[in-house]
């Protein structure tokens, strides 16, 4: 066997093993490279204490050097090498209180979490794997290095770092690893809520999200605060955070301090949601200002907007040529945008070809495309401004005009001598 190490690792390696060290590369990447995957990053595990490792190299930065890490400048990139090291007691559940830099390899991955991230390789000595991750990795399982509830309890985001492993690898988890986290879900409690927002987004992202979340509802349940749903169909969605959130109709991405961006994209998209829900259900007539107005029409999925949802009319005033289903994409794209209505209509599992030939078209559906702009129109400055707009985009969208400049200013005129 034999792994494809970049040559800046490999020159980082050859160094320090001609200064009389051992190093190799360890961790995640030794595990994805055994799965044929290509590692997101490398991180190299040595004897040399971190003083040592600096004396190795003209350029280094100390990234953690508490932890006995130091970062290795090679080519302007940082390549991180940390030294062998076990770990103190955990008294906060989150961090060690103390490390012992050690020069055994065998004491170093016994702290690990994972049999499978307990692997470490170099091109001359090979794989070095004390605690069985290789055959693990053949056999599907996820399964705690030594005992369960001592890793659990040394760091509870351990607890959703397995079921991540499961639901991104399809792998099940070893049954003294999965009683240890029924035993200490409650722990999680004590982690950052930022880490515990990492550890869910990867693992409603994975190939095996609907069967985790299903199996284990309880524990993630405890572990979070959130409600987890039941679910279905979550692995069919787009691999999107702000998508299969907004399925999971009873999480509030707020909990685990999403960003703005994702909470407000998750509220758009249950908006969208409901309202192609009502458009599949036939049209309501729209009100004078153009919305149905009532609080049925309005959800606050995510604490964001909470907007109504205007229904519009099956047909247009011309009554003639127009796509019903087209007019109404047309305004949903305009009250929540293309990322919104795009995620709405996957989770729906609807046929987006619509949608993608009013993008290719240029239809227009938002102020920005609308072929005048305020000062077109001679009013005064003041909110009678935007309102016309928005009656001109309304009469584009529902096609009784055509986006063209010379027409809209007509139809404004006329609007404006109607006073």
């Amino acid at each position: 066997m034999k792994i494809q190490i970049p040559e800046k690792v490999n020159y980082v390696l050859r160094t320090l093993c001609e200064h009389g060290y051992e190093a190799f590369v360890v961790g995640g990447c030794v595990r994805d490279s055994l799965l044929n995957k290509t590692p997101a990053d490398w991180d190299i595990t040595t004897s040399a204490y971190p003083e040592e490792v600096k004396a190795c190299f003209p350029h280094t930065a100390d990234t953690g050097i508490q932890h006995g890490t130091v970062s290795v400048i090679v080519e302007h990139e940082p390549v991180e090498v940390t030294t062998y090291r076990v770990d103190g007691t955990y008294s906060d559940g989150r961090h060690p209180d103390s490390v012992r830099f050690t020069r055994s390899l065998e004491e170093d991955l016994a702290r690990r979490d994972f049999a499978i991230n307990a692997m470490a390789y170099n091109e001359e000595i090979g794989l070095q794997d004390p605690c069985g991750g290789r055959a693990d990795l053949r056999n599907g399982v996820i399964r705690c290095v030594g005992a369960p509830e001592r890793r659990f309890s040394e760091d509870a985001l351990r607890i959703l770092r397995a079921l991540r492993f499961a639901s991104v690898l399809g792998f099940s988890i070893e049954q003294s690893t999965e009683s240890s986290m029924y035993d200490l879900a409650d722990r999680v409690r004590l982690v950052a809520v930022e880490r515990i927002n990492v550890e869910f987004s990867k693992l409603i992202l994975g190939q095996c999200a609907d069967l985790i979340l299903t199996r284990y509802r309880g524990v993630l349940s405890r572990a979070t605060g959130l409600r987890i749903p039941a679910v279905n169909d979550l692995d069919r969605l787009p691999a999107s955070v702000p998508v299969r959130l907004a399925s999971m109709t009873d999480v509030d991405p707020r909990r685990l301090k999403y960003d703005n961006r994702t909470v407000r994209l998750v509220s758009d998209i249950r908006n969208a949601l409901l309202a192609l829900g009502d458009f599949s259900g036939g049209y309501k007539e729209n009100s004078a200002d153009g919305t149905a107005g009532d609080k049925e029409n309005s959800i606050d999925g995510a604490g964001g907007a909470g907007r109504a949802v205007p229904l519009y009319k099956k047909e247009n005033r011309s009554g003639e040529g127009t796509e019903p289903a087209r007019v109404q994409l047309r305004h949903l794209l305009r009250m929540f945008g293309e990322d919104a209505v795009r995620g709405a209509l996957e989770i729906r599992g609807d046929d987006t070809a619509l949608l993608e030939r009013i993008l290719t078209d240029g239809d227009c559906f938002s102020l920005r495309q609308l072929a005048v702009t305020g000062r077109d129109l001679g009013l005064p400055p003041g909110p009678k401004v935007g309102k016309r707009l928005n009656r001109l985009l309304d009469a584009v969208i529902e096609e009784e005009l055509p986006n063209e400049r010379e027409l809209l200013l007509r139809r404004n005129a006329a609007w404006t001598n109607e006073g």
